[in-house]
């Protein structure tokens, strides 16, 4: 417990001056008050419940590893406005055993630290009123999360995480970690991931971790042979064929998807995953892969995504068929393309439908809180694309 409170924060995003109303406005939504004390207070008691938690929510307020725009540190802030905004959701949450941990504590000029220098690592220690030479504490958002779901498991093996992001790069050490467990020693895990694009290199200039390789990785922990199922993907440098052929994934793409339909490639995803013997599945949500009709608050939108009834009816199955032991939802980007009308506030809604679906399948389908907070109205294609010019 005391490893929790040096690691996480009741929000993780550091403010000094710009952004502490901001930041002020959700604290005392959340928590009541604005006085650091009885905030302090109120969240240490939710770290206590850990031990006996169904779902524990965590946020990952960082975008370091992210790619063509960033804004997905503010992706958890977003996504909890959404729930706050729904009268007494959190008070039912808490009832069935869902606990939100707050943040992981992000520094916006790390990544991981396999990246940095001892004495990077003392100077943050020692400017957090850490002892600079306690190797167990990490100091980047990355080795943070590692480090947090040991904990965690120590104390809950039987919790399910629920992560809000934040950029795809947290999915590298979220589906890492559950591949590498004891209960995975028969391969039985799977990942079911909803992304405009594959996010399958193996590194990206020069680095092993980012937005752009954690599936690549992923999928090397499940061990491959079909593990890792990917929906929605419309943009790559190779084929599906390909990825299909050199990595062992099955990728549904999206015009694929349209063709087919929901019904029939839910019934293949589940399929596929039945015949390698997965039992248990983590669910990688990129609202990328979500039309941006539904979701232009991404860096890396793309034309012609899946639609939230879509992945709500995936998630839905994979809750009835499956031990759905993880989950994410990524690369929700609040503070970009607000020259769409109705964003941010339309894909904040998107990404919050999403986590409620997962939190279903993650409660084993014995609620339904994506009922309160259905998708929004899309926007038309006009308006998303009429993006404004440069100068």
């Amino acid at each position: 417990m005391e490893a929790l409170t040096a690691l996480l924060q009741p929000q993780g995003i550091k403010v000094v001056t710009t952004g502490v109303d901001e930041l002020g406005a959700y604290l005392q939504a959340r928590y009541g008050s604005l006085d650091p004390a009885v905030i302090d207070r109120a969240w240490r008691e939710r770290l206590e419940r850990i031990a006996t938690a169904r779902v524990l929510l965590l946020g990952v307020p960082m975008d370091l590893g992210a790619g063509f725009e960033r804004g997905a540190f503010k992706g958890p802030l977003g996504i909890r406005s959404q729930l706050l905004k729904v009268s007494g959701l959190y008070a039912r949450m808490e009832d069935l055993g869902v606990v939100d941990l707050g943040d992981v504590r992000v520094n916006p000029s790390l990544l991981s630290d396999g990246y940095l220098s001892e004495r990077v690592k003392r100077a943050v220690r020692q400017a957090r009123g850490q002892d600079p030479w306690d190797d167990k504490l990490p100091v980047a958002p990355l080795s943070i999360l590692k480090r947090v779901l040991r904990v965690v498991e120590k104390l809950n093996p039987a919790a399910r995480v629920l992560l809000l992001g934040g950029d795809h790069s947290l999915s590298m050490v979220s589906a890492v970690h559950l591949a590498r467990r004891q209960d995975n020693e028969n391969r039985s895990l799977g990942v079911v991931h909803f992304d405009a694009h594959t996010d399958l290199l193996r590194e990206r200039d020069g680095l092993r971790c980012s937005f752009a390789t954690w599936a690549h990785h992923a999928n090397d922990a499940l061990g491959r042979g079909g593990r890792l199922q990917q929906l929605g993907i419309r943009i790559s440098g190779l084929t599906r064929e390909e990825w299909e052929r050199d990595l062992s994934v099955r990728q549904f793409w999206s015009e694929e998807i349209l063709q087919r339909g929901t019904d029939e490639v839910v019934a293949e995803v589940v399929a596929n995953l039945q015949r390698v013997g997965v039992r248990r599945v983590y669910v990688s949500n990129d609202v990328d892969g979500t039309d941006p009709r539904w979701g232009a608050a991404t860096g890396t939108m793309v034309r012609g995504g899946m639609t939230p009834d879509f992945v709500a009816s995936v998630v839905r199955r994979l809750g009835e068929v499956f031990a759905v032991v993880g989950a994410d939802v990524t690369e929700l980007a609040p503070p970009l393309k607000w020259h769409v009308p109705g964003e941010p506030a339309r894909s904040t809604r998107t990404a919050a439908h999403y986590a409620l679906a997962q939190l279903d399948a993650l409660l084993a389908g014995e609620t339904r809180f994506r009922d309160e907070l259905p998708p929004p109205e899309p926007a038309t294609e006009e308006e998303v694309w009429a993006l404004p010019p440069l100068a």
